[in-house]
């Protein structure tokens, strides 16, 4: 049996960096502005924890897949808690692609687009599936060096 399995997070890829440093900036120049007005109390607290969860939010965000000869399995967390499955039987074919996750789907992350659906945290490489009922899946990939082997 073979396996393949990939784990991509928000936080290790330049967009991620990008935003979380903003993110960041932007937490700074509004605390500080928080603390310096006059505002009641439970603004301040109000605002400090929405950044904070923005934070953790972005942190925790990834996208994780295993393809095994029986079955995909793929979890886009925190907008997917539980694994989600498609069993093989289900799948006409996979390929291996390049692609443009802005041009195509819109963007990064869990975009609807022509061509189906796409899960991806960064790159321009993926897995491309279709389904026996016509529907397609993309999960993006950074390891596109070893499935090209």
């Amino acid at each position: 049996m073979s396996e393949y399995s990939e784990t991509q997070y928000i936080r290790k890829t330049i967009m991620g960096i990008f935003v979380i440093a903003l993110m960041f900036i932007v937490s700074v120049v509004v605390i500080g502005s928080l603390f310096v007005e006059s505002t009641d109390i439970v603004s301040k607290i109000f605002v400090v924890l929405v950044l904070i969860a923005s934070f953790i939010f972005f942190y925790v965000m990834k996208l994780e897949y295993r393809i095994t000869d029986e079955k995909i399995d793929y979890k886009y967390f925190p907008f997917h808690r539980k694994w989600r499955s498609i069993d093989r039987t289900e799948v006409a074919s996979i390929s291996f692609v390049k692609y443009s996750a802005l041009k195509e789907y819109g963007g990064w992350g869990i975009k609807y687009g022509r061509k189906g659906i796409a899960y991806n945290v960064s790159g321009n490489y993926g897995i491309f599936v279709e389904l026996k009922s016509g529907k397609t899946m993309m999960l993006g990939t950074v390891k596109y060096k070893g499935l090209c082997n």
